[in-house]
Order: C-alpha cells, then structure tokens, then sequence
C-alpha cells in the first residue's frame, strides 16, 4: 500500500480516505513495496522507482529489495507507517475472520489465536482490541506442547 514517493502528507490523504470509508473496511493488508527478482531482472523497474524518489537498499536476501521510498519515509519508517495504519483498521477479531477460513484449521478457536498472538515478539499487524484468557491460555500452551511431544 505504502509506493514510492510516498510522503507523510501523501498518506495522511490516503488515510483520511480510509477514515471516510472505514464502515466498508474491515481488515487492511499495509506494506511498502518491495521488489522481488534477481538484479539483472528488476534493474528497469528500480529504475522507474527512483524516478519517484525512493532509493534501493541493498539486498540483505539475494532477489529481495527493500527500498527507502523517498527523502521523507525510509524503509524503517514504513514499517513503522505500514503497522500504525494497519493496526488502525484491523481489529484481533476481524484479521481472525479474515484469515480463519483458508489460513487456520477449522478447530483452532479465537481463543486461542489470541493466546498465541501473547507470545509474538514483532508488532502485529491488527490491533489488539482483547485480552485473552489466561486460564486458557496456559491450557492451550499445554496442549500444544503436548501435541508437539506426541509428533
């Protein structure tokens, strides 16, 4: 969501788009682009980029670039960028929605989705608007060490 040349008050619009229009939102997808091929392939379309402003990093992953997308928003600032405004208009409970009927197994609960979020170290990318049960949570730690054990 987040392209080159992006600047703050280029996404403040899109926000305000999003403000306008969040009665039809129900979970958002935010990053910044990133350009995936191997150099000799993307050299053309990094080039298109920077015309806009943003700058390549250097790969740390051969055929992954991440960019700074202008003067204004590194690449630091648009992870930063990308997890406020996704976290603004996804909720726990809709991301679960979202993702439970093609990402998760039919029996695993909300519940337990909320407990395994407890133990992410990155931030997430939906706000956590809930706190889970930590009598369950402690059932479910169990079982699913359990269930490791058993495998």
């Amino acid at each position: 969501m987040l392209f080159a040349g992006e600047t703050i008050s280029s996404i403040n619009t899109t926000k305000e788009w999003l403000e306008k229009h969040s009665k039809y939102i129900t979970g958002l997808s935010v990053g910044p682009v990133i350009v995936f091929g191997w150099s000799h392939r993307v050299t053309g379309y990094l080039s298109d980029l920077s015309a806009f402003g943003a700058k390549p990093l250097t790969p740390k992953v051969h055929g992954v670039t991440n960019l700074n997308l202008s003067k204004e928003i590194d690449y630091e600032a648009s992870l930063e960028l990308s997890t406020e405004i996704a976290q603004s208009f996804t909720t726990a409970r809709n991301y679960f929605y979202l993702k439970s009927f093609s990402y998760y197994s039919r029996e695993y609960s909300y519940d337990e989705f909320l407990c395994d979020c407890q133990s992410v170290a990155t931030p997430l990318s939906f706000s956590m608007e809930e706190v889970p049960n930590s009598e369950a949570c402690e059932i479910h730690k169990n079982l699913s060490s359990v269930s490791r054990i058993a495998q």
